[in-house]
């Protein structure tokens, strides 16, 4: 479980520093730097949030066997290696935006995942919220992505 939630946390505070990263390349129109800048804080709150719940150590929240343990080592490596683009160069605006909602369908798809394997409904509620936010930030994106094409 600390494994899973701690590499949880992880993807959520690397996501909030990609969208920093792109949020900083002048190539970026202003709203989208908007919307950067806020889904950054969102996923700051996410990861807050999923460090509280490591933090309650409680074993018995999940069935640990079933969770999406190899998908979330996944996406942690996925996102060490945008950053490690990002900080190498910059990404334009179109590519930005269909690497933020590759991320954030990704991101939806696992929190929904564990969602099933979580006793606690507390717990439950937690990744319900998670995966709610990522579906609304993917909205967000496609959105602006048929607004500016």
């Amino acid at each position: 479980m600390d494994m899973f939630l701690g590499d949880c946390a992880e993807i959520e505070e690397n996501v909030a520093r990609i969208y920093r990263l792109m949020a900083k390349n002048e190539a970026i129109s202003d709203d989208l730097r908007a919307v950067l800048c806020k889904m950054a804080s969102d996923e700051d709150k996410h990861a807050e949030k999923i460090r509280f719940a490591l933090r309650l150590q409680r074993e018995a929240l999940f069935d640990r066997y079933l969770l999406p343990r190899q998908r979330v080592k996944e996406l942690l490596e996925e996102t060490d290696a945008i950053l490690a683009r990002l900080r190498s160069r910059s990404f334009g605006e179109q590519e930005a935006i269909l690497t933020m909602i590759r991320l954030e369908r990704d991101f939806c798809q696992v929190h929904v995942e564990a969602i099933a394997h979580f006793k606690d409904p507390q717990m439950l509620k937690l990744f319900e919220a998670l995966a709610g936010d990522d579906a609304s930030h993917r909205a967000t994106l496609d959105a602006y992505l048929v607004e500016v094409n």
